[in-house]
C-alpha cells in the first residue's frame, strides 16, 4: 500500500505506486474532473470524508486479502464474498462522517447499472447481518470473562449491534446508499467507553513510532561508523573550533545532505544563518508526542567520559571500544528536554554521579 499526504487533512491511498504517482501529478485540479469529484464535493467538509475509487481494484477480490492476512479462519466466507461484491461491483464509494450530539455515517455506492445497485443493496444487507451475528457470538464470548474491561466491551457491542439494527439502506436506480445513526445517549455512552481505548491506542503509536525513529538514527549512526570508522563525538569541532552537534553531522546519512550543506560549521548554531536550519528541523529528531512546530529535540546521546560520544578532543569511540557489548549499552535515549537539535547539548554521564533523568513523552 502505497500514501501521500498532500496536507495535515488528506491522506491519498493507493495498491501501487504508479497509481499514487498520477494522483500526485494530477493535483486538484485532476481531482475535479474525475467521475466521483460532485459526490465528493457534497461530502468533502464532513467531519470525516473518504473516497473509494474501486474501479482500479476490481478484479482483486476481498478473499485474496484475507488468505493473505490469514482472517478467514475466523470470519465465515459468506462474510467475504458479500464483501467482495460491496467491493467490486460499484465504480466508487463515498462515506462521510458527521459528528453533532449523535453520530451519522452515510456510505454511498455508485454502480454501473441497476442490476448491479441492486446486487450491492443485497451484499449490504447481507454483511450488516453477518456484522450481527459476530456480534452477538463477540457478545457470548465476552460474557463469560465478567472482568471490568468485558464489561465495557458487552456495552459497546450492544450499541453496535443497536446501530446495525437500525441501518437504513435506500437504492436508486444506479446508487446505493446505507445510513448508520447513533443517538445521542448511545453516542455519549461509546465515547465515555471507547475514549480510553483511544488514548491508549494513540500512546502504543506513540511509542511504536518512536522506537522507529531510535532505529532509523542508530542505522545512520553505524552507517557513520562504517564509513569513518568510529562514531562523531557528541560535540563535534569545525573551523576555529566551532562546536557542532553529532545531529547536524549525521544529516547526510539521513538522506538530509541539503540541509547539512546549509548550516556553516565556522559558525555558532544559533548564528543567524543556522538558526535557519534550526527552523528545518527534521521529524525524525521530534517525538511524536511533541507539537509539529517544535525544533527541540527529543532523541540524546550521552556525552562524558567512558560513554561511546564522549570527549570531541579525544580519540574517538568505535565498536572495539564497547567493552560491554553494544546489546548492554545504551546509543541513544528518547528524552523531554529543552534543547533546540542543532544545539551542541546532550545528557552528561558520569560513573562517579547520580544516573541522569530520561523519558518524559510517555505516561
Amino acid at each position: 500500500t502505497y500514501y501521500f499526504q498532500p496536507d495535515e487533512q488528506t491522506f491519498i491511498i493507493a495498491s501501487d505506486e504508479p497509481t499514487l504517482r498520477r494522483s500526485i501529478a494530477a493535483g486538484r485540479e485532476g481531482a475535479s474532473t474525475t467521475k466521483w469529484s460532485d459526490r465528493w464535493s457534497q461530502v468533502a467538509r464532513r467531519d470525516m470524508a473518504a473516497v473509494f475509487n474501486t474501479s482500479l481494484t476490481r478484479g482483486f477480490g476481498l478473499n485474496t486479502v484475507a488468505r493473505e492476512m490469514r482472517m478467514a479462519q475466523s470470519l465465515p466466507p459468506e462474510f467475504f464474498m458479500a464483501m467482495s461484491s460491496l467491493w467490486q461491483q460499484p465504480d466508487y464509494i463515498v462515506a462521510e462522517l458527521m459528528a453533532t450530539d449523535q453520530l451519522l455515517l452515510r456510505i454511498i455506492s455508485q454502480t454501473r447499472s441497476a442490476e448491479q445497485a441492486q446486487d450491492v443493496e443485497q451484499a449490504t444487507a447481507a454483511v450488516l447481518s453477518l456484522s450481527r451475528s459476530l456480534i452477538s457470538y463477540g457478545r457470548q464470548q465476552a460474557a463469560q470473562g465478567g472482568a471490568e474491561q468485558n464489561l465495557s466491551l458487552l456495552q459497546t457491542l450492544d450499541i453496535a449491534d443497536e446501530t446495525l439494527e437500525n441501518a437504513v439502506i435506500a437504492r436508486n436506480d444506479n446508487q446505493v446508499g446505507v445510513m448508520l445513526t447513533v443517538a445521542p445517549d448511545r453516542t455519549q455512552r461509546l465515547t465515555s467507553l471507547l475514549l480510553p481505548l483511544g488514548l491508549a491506542t494513540q500512546q502504543a503509536a506513540a511509542r511504536t513510532h518512536g522506537s522507529n525513529n531510535l532505529k532509523q538514527l542508530a542505522i545512520a549512526l553505524h552507517n557513520y561508523h562504517d564509513t569513518y570508522k568510529a562514531f562523531p563525538s557528541a560535540v563535534q569541532l569545525g573551523p576555529k573550533d566551532t562546536p557542532r552537534s553529532w545531529r547536524v553531522t549525521i544529516l547526510p546519512f539521513l538522506g538530509e545532505s541539503r540541509l547539512y550543506d546549509q548550516y556553516r560549521q565556522d559558525e555558532p548554531w544559533n548564528s543567524e544563518n543556522n538558526m535557519k536550519v534550526l527552523d528545518q528541523m527534521p521529524d525524525i529528531f521530534r517525538a511524536p508526542a511533541d507539537k509539529a512546530s517544535s525544533t527541540n529535540s527529543s532523541y540524546f546521546t550521552f556525552e562524558g567520559e567512558h560513554t561511546a560520544f564522549g570527549n570531541p578532543r579525544a580519540p574517538r569511540s568505535g565498536f572495539r571500544d564497547i567493552i560491554d557489548g553494544t546489546s548492554n549499552t545504551l546509543m541513544l535515549v528518547e528524552s523531554k528536554r529543552p534543547v533546540p537539535w542543532t544545539k551542541p547539548e546532550d545528557i552528561p554521564f558520569s560513573t562517579e554521579g547520580a544516573l541522569p533523568e530520561i523519558g518524559g513523552w510517555h505516561p
